[in-house]
């Protein structure tokens, strides 16, 4: 809030009230460009620390990402070779071998805390129109990588359901043998479907790694990013 005083004593000539206006104007035009001064480096400060945590958060997105791509990709071998035993057992009409081991491993699906907050509390709009779309690819990419990921959580819990229909009362050792060419059918469709959903799993993951490749690099351009994606996507 600024206060203006008034005049000690009243002006008696012209030049006396325009040397009166032309301190209060001056004062006025000095209190403002201080208060915009301090508002501008409050906003630098802002800024500066909202690109370290975004930083931060690409950090730790790329190495959940990563994990999450060798996870997704140990999965899709052990389906493909859980499918080969299934179609061996329809073609040899032999009992399906006992359920192999799959894989585990701990990891944490990407996200972004810094983002998310920021659009919270109106700070994103601080940011450079560059940096703004930037890391807004990364929020798509990680939009997608949950809807893909609840995708193969739901064709997994359908494929574990029919594993243990088929494997009771042994289903504590994971052993399924003695079923007939339609639940092997049946087992091998939602094996074939898990498979794919991992498959587009993987895709989104790996675009999504290579954008925050590409930022983790100091890119901002939306369009390099973009074809950063393009040529990483099959490499990662």
């Amino acid at each position: 809030m600024l206060d203006v005083h008034p005049a000690h004593h009243a002006a008696t000539t012209w030049r006396d009230f325009l040397i009166h206006i032309a301190t209060i104007v001056l004062g006025l035009l000095i209190a403002i460009g201080l208060e915009q001064t301090v508002e501008c480096l409050h906003h630098r400060t802002e800024i500066g620390e909202l690109r370290q945590q975004l930083k931060q958060d690409s950090e730790k997105e790329f190495h959940d990402t990563t994990l999450l791509i060798r996870a997704n990709s140990a999965n899709r071998r052990w389906l493909a070779g859980r499918s080969d035993q299934v179609l061996h057992a329809l073609k040899t009409h032999t009992s399906l071998p006992p359920l192999p081991v799959p894989y585990q491993e701990d990891y944490d699906l990407p996200n972004e805390p810094a983002w998310n907050a920021a659009r919270t509390n109106g700070t994103l709009a601080l940011l450079p129109h560059e940096d703004a779309k930037a890391f807004g690819e990364v929020d798509f990419g990680i939009v997608q990588v949950d809807s893909r990921y609840e995708a193969v959580a739901v064709a997994r819990s359908k494929r574990v359901v029919l594993e243990q229909q088929l494997s009771a009362p042994e289903a504590q050792q994971h052993n399924v043998n003695a079923v007939d060419d339609e639940n092997l059918r049946q087992y091998l469709d939602l094996l074939r479907d898990e498979a794919a959903a991992e498959d587009r799993l993987l895709s989104v993951a790996r675009q999504l790694a290579a954008a925050e490749t590409a930022i983790l690099h100091g890119e901002r351009n939306l369009t390099r990013i973009q074809a950063e994606e393009d040529r990483l996507h099959e490499t990662l």
